[in-house]
């Protein structure tokens, strides 16, 4: 069975439950993280995804790898780093975007960050430091069959430092993969976890402290906790500071302060070894079809300001609104543009950035025949401009870059769907790809990508 036979079989099953129990079997919760789409597996396989743990489970292999300490942090950890092969400054040769070169790829992140382009695939990162002319890229130290088709998650933090992490649930680890050199070169560490891991979400401040958090399997909402490990020497070994932590998703601003996704929106200031429910407009909607709405991003975070995105399912629409906070989330102020409108909850998703303090850019969500819309604020969301755009997209990562950016005024970044019919199970379509933009958002165009390395 393919994918759109699946999602035919689907629709016509979702079709025979009564509506008010219909949404949470057409859509999975949008901050769920994602898994990459099944290549051949019959309906009993997605109606597991569709029951809310977006895994399945096959044997993993066990590499040589760095494994590390959890407790109190080793006085001399013992460190066996696996570098993975790496190709250096290729020339782009691919045409399309990502999935066109073989293997077929998912884009993980498509973000740019101090002057440099990132791309990251469920097999390898790559980055640019002239928009896309050249690139630097090393293959991932697994392959997607490796860790049962889970989904990674990537951390990026200037043109030379990313990170990028994956659950093993059958071997009860993290498998993370370090570049501190531009993705000239990849190590990997293991970071043991108690019982199995299966969502994942990863946080760097600077080069060498981070924070990761993973939630064992069979673990639902609306009480979705898990445990929080944080590092101070970039990844290689982590110490466990807390086994209740908000494990939808973390955004940390420094050592101190941070926020976490579960069963609402938290904050910390020590860590992360206490949170405090923060409550923003809308936090005590009315119960949602889906289990712990609204749910919770951090598209933007600097110091104790940022924007966040609530994400609040109403049946088969849902809305999507914006929020800003100065003081890690005291006081809150909507900066929803008033053109947003609600979304389908099946359907193509918009996107915030923010490209320096007050200047605020939203894609939202389009189809082939109703392209994506660039909403813009210059005044912090006071006022908003639309302008069209040429391409239909539904955006999971958007990016800009800053004032005095080597990477130029105007360049923009997005991983997006550009086919974004309502298929829903992963935040549009897939596979993602990157695309890149030149005139700020208006103008959008797959982004070439070098191709996959040979031996690779």
């Amino acid at each position: 069975m393919n994918v759109d036979e699946l999602r035919h079989s689907l629709d016509e099953l979702a079709g025979s439950v009564p509506a008010a129990h219909r949404d949470p079997l057409h859509a999975i919760p949008r901050h769920i993280r994602r898994t990459r789409v099944l290549r051949s597996t019959g309906i009993a396989a997605a109606l597991v995804l569709i029951a809310g743990t977006g895994l399945w489970v096959a044997n993993g292999r066990t590499g040589s790898t760095e494994h590390v300490n959890i407790g109190p942090a080793a006085t001399s950890p013992t460190t066996v780093p696996t570098t993975v092969p790496t190709t250096t400054v290729v020339t782009p040769t691919t045409t399309g975007g990502i999935g066109t070169s073989a293997p077929t790829e998912q884009t993980v992140a498509a973000q740019l960050a101090s002057g440099s382009g990132w791309v990251v695939t469920d097999h390898r990162i790559m980055r640019t430091a002239d928009g896309g002319s050249t690139w630097t890229q090393s293959l991932l130290p697994w392959t997607p069959a490796q860790v049962q088709d889970q989904w990674p998650v990537a951390s990026v933090l200037d043109g030379t430092h990313a990170w990028v992490a994956v659950a093993d649930a059958p071997n009860h680890r993290v498998r993370l993969a370090i570049t501190g050199d531009g993705a000239v070169t990849v190590t990997e560490t293991d970071v043991p976890v108690g019982g199995s891991a299966g969502e994942v979400n990863l946080s760097f401040v600077d080069p060498l402290h981070g924070f990761l958090t993973t939630a064992p399997l069979g673990t639902t909402l609306p009480t979705y906790r898990g445990d929080l490990y944080t590092t101070g020497d970039g990844g290689r070994t982590w110490q466990r500071v807390s086994t209740d932590t908000p494990a939808l998703g973390i955004r940390f601003t420094s050592l101190t302060d941070g926020f976490a996704n579960g069963d609402g929106l938290y904050a910390t200031t020590d860590g992360g070894r206490s949170w405090t429910q923060l409550h923003p407009p809308g936090w005590n909607r009315p119960p949602s079809p889906q289990p712990g709405s609204p749910s919770y991003s951090f598209p933007w975070v600097s110091g104790r300001r940022a924007v966040i995105e609530s994400y609040y399912p109403t049946g088969m629409m849902a809305s999507v609104t914006w929020v800003e906070t100065t003081d890690l989330g005291t006081t809150w102020r909507d900066v929803t543009p008033p053109q947003a409108g609600e979304v389908s909850n099946t359907g193509p998703k918009p996107q915030l950035a923010v490209i320096s303090t007050g200047q605020l850019r939203v894609l939202t969500g389009g189809m082939t025949d109703l392209p994506s819309r660039l909403l813009a604020s210059d005044d912090d969301g006071a006022t908003w401009t639309e302008t069209a755009t040429n391409v239909g997209l539904s955006v999971t990562d958007l990016s800009f870059a800053g004032p005095g950016s080597p990477a130029g005024a105007g360049q923009a970044w997005a991983n997006a769907s550009g086919d974004p019919h309502p298929c829903g199970y992963n935040h549009g379509c897939s596979p993602d790809l990157a695309w890149t933009s030149a005139d700020g958002g208006r103008t959008w165009t797959p982004l070439t990508t070098p191709a996959f390395p040979a031996g690779g």
